[in-house]
């Protein structure tokens, strides 16, 4: 595993380190303000900041930080600050972004489109227009342990399939904590909260969401317009709109608990129907505990109690009320306590 220092004699600049690189090579770079943007074309390399003052500044918001056009490259330890895009990993695989500072780029943190597998995680990615972009497909991305906040559009944006972000901390951006659009995707474990409009939309074809913390954003808890999708043991509170608002069929919607949101708990809008929605808490929202506007859909076991207006409303036909604990719904017969 030979070891490239950068600077050292005949290598001033990390593009200088990277054009030499061949497969397991390691490039250690030592403290100092970097004004170079990095194209990677070798596989198999490790980009690593010795020292706790690597800075990679694009300085005029042009161009991007690290381009990566390679496989199986690590890139850890940086603070890249000032470009267009921090890092870009389109057409690239498998790759490991970790413990850097992403900040104060123009566009993008972190960019991610036609690649695979790529693994981001224990960064901070912060006062960026979008925190972390993928689309065009990305299959098998995993973003987890992040700290994102502070950016200007979304925290995350994600099209593609297989994709799982859990354990980040999404907070304070001004537009959506998270959209994720495409097949199978997981959001897991994280803490969502103080966005500037819905913590989570998610669009697509299966997926799960599941033990997160949402709470206090300006908008919706979650959004959902995805079929044959779970939603289990989430803590959605203090949210503006909606608990959850559901446009879609098929989903199973379990054993969350849903307070103090202004809006209601659960609004299954037009059109969403054979949904499952059980063994939730749904208490204090700030309008109805759910709103059915759909047909056929299986509401059991639920405690909906305290909400400001009704705590259980059926505007549609067909749906399926059993054992759900609530005081007053409408119709008047469908709650068990009543």
């Amino acid at each position: 595993m030979p070891i490239i220092i950068v600077p050292s004699p005949g290598i001033n600049s990390i593009q200088d380190a990277v054009n030499i690189a061949q497969p397991s090579d390691v490039i250690q770079v030592q403290n100092g303000v970097y004004n170079e943007s990095v194209t990677v074309n070798t596989s198999d390399i490790s980009i690593v900041a010795i020292g706790n003052n690597v800075v990679l500044d694009g300085v005029i918001m042009t161009g991007t930080g690290f381009f990566i056009q390679a496989d199986n490259v690590e890139i850890r330890g940086f603070k890249i600050k000032m470009y267009s895009v921090g890092i870009n990993l389109s057409f690239s695989n498998e790759n490991t972004i970790t413990m850097n500072i992403i900040t104060d780029n123009q566009d993008i943190g972190i960019l991610s489109a036609f690649g695979n597998k790529n693994n981001i995680t224990n960064n901070i990615v912060r006062n960026n227009s979008t925190g972390i972009l993928g689309i065009q497909e990305i299959l098998g991305v995993t973003i987890t342990n992040n700290t994102i906040r502070n950016n200007r559009n979304n925290g995350i944006l994600i099209r593609g399939s297989n994709n799982t972000i859990t354990n980040n901390e999404i907070r304070n951006n001004a537009n959506n904590g998270i959209l994720m659009r495409g097949t199978n995707n997981t959001i897991t474990n994280n803490t969502i909260r103080n966005n500037a409009n819905d913590a989570i939309l998610f669009f697509g074809l299966g997926g799960t969401i599941t033990k997160n913390t949402i709470r206090n954003n300006g908008n919706r808890g979650i959004l959902i317009n995805s079929i044959s999708s779970t939603i289990t043991n989430n803590i959605i509170r203090n949210n503006k709109g909606c608990g959850i608002a559901m446009f879609s069929s098929s989903n199973i919607i379990d054993n969350n608990k849903i307070n103090t949101n202004e809006g209601d708990g659960i609004f299954v809008f037009f059109l969403s129907d054979q949904n499952n929605i059980t063994r939730n808490e749904i208490t204090n929202n700030g309008d109805d505990g759910i709103q059915i506007n759909s047909n056929n859909n299986n509401i059991r076991e639920n405690t909906v109690k305290t909400n400001a207006d009704l705590d259980i409303v059926d505007s549609g036909t067909g749906n399926n009320f059993v054992d759900n604990d609530c005081a007053n719904s409408q119709p008047p017969t469908i709650c068990s306590s009543c």
